[in-house]
């Protein structure tokens, strides 16, 4: 009998991470969530799975998860969003991008389990490549014009450092604008649930 698959999933109570969990569960995963709820909402996580409110910075929290049982599979999604909100918050975009995703890159390194780990992803954003005009490759050159966009390339660089220094085997994604069900429409959120909500209340 396989042994079950192990998942964390950090910001898994946000807009695309309550949309990953249901699937993880259906592939038969044991999930565990992280998330301070900050901007992620408790009532979009199953009920079947570990929940755990707290911060990506909080080092003995992380730790602990981390070295409890280990995991197969980690989805760090945790992020202060997005591009205004770190404009208006430089210095906490810094500690919950920069130093959060450090702080999970150091508890999975330094974990008993490490070796369980088949794949780290690491959710990065189109932002690294600025204002670009027209198809955007995958090799375009960066323009990182935000704190946001600064701190998320943060990631890919301390990512892929542990890649290279530890062996720990990791996937980048850089999603651009996203949306769907458990996306909430405000003031630091994505322009397509702003303008679903507009129209409506049949608004410009």
């Amino acid at each position: 009998m396989s042994e079950t698959l192990r998942s964390l999933v950090t910001g898994g109570a946000g807009a695309i991470g309550s949309r990953l969990v249901p699937r993880l569960r259906q592939s038969g995963h044991e999930v565990v969530v992280l998330d301070d709820l900050s901007s992620g909402h408790r009532e979009h996580v199953p009920t079947d799975v570990q929940f755990h409110e707290g911060h990506i910075r909080d080092h003995e929290l992380v730790a602990r998860l981390t070295a409890e049982e280990g995991f197969d599979y980690v989805f760090h999604l945790a992020a202060l969003f997005a591009n205004q909100n770190s404009v208006d918050n430089p210095m906490k975009d810094l500690d919950v991008n920069g130093a959060g995703t450090l702080n999970l890159l150091v508890c999975l390194a330094g974990s008993p389990h490490f070796n369980r780990l088949k794949r780290l992803v690491y959710t990065s954003s189109s932002c690294v490549y600025g204002r670009a005009v027209g198809i955007v490759r995958e090799d375009a050159p960066y323009s990182t014009d935000t704190p946001y966009a600064v701190t998320k390339l943060m990631g890919e660089y301390y990512t892929r450092y542990f890649h290279k220094q530890y062996g720990m085997p990791v996937t980048i994604v850089r999603p651009f604008n996203s949306y769907g069900p458990g996306e909430r429409p405000g003031r630091y959120r994505n322009v397509i649930p702003n303008f679903i909500r507009l129209a409506l209340l049949g608004e410009p």
